[in-house]
């Protein structure tokens, strides 16, 4: 796993823990973390959000990442 896959996985797991977000770690990664490579490497998170908890979590993100909030808020929508 590259660690910049590793890092960024790690650091939106974390916003999503503080805000107390329910997540799971789907596809490719989960995938060869259980020891079965498959040709693509990326993240695929699911998570239970709501609109409440946008703001913490653009507040949490967007020092590091771009973060689109309207986009965020259509989508959750």
């Amino acid at each position: 796993m590259s660690g910049e896959i590793a890092r960024v996985t790690l650091r939106v797991t974390q916003a999503f823990e503080q805000l107390q977000v329910p997540y799971a770690i789907v596809g490719s990664l989960a995938s060869a973390l259980h020891g079965v490579m498959r040709a693509t490497l990326d993240v695929d998170i699911v998570a239970d959000m709501t609109l409440a908890h946008l703001p913490p979590l653009v507040e949490a993100l967007s020092a590091e990442f771009y973060t689109d909030d309207e986009m965020m808020r259509e989508a959750l929508e």
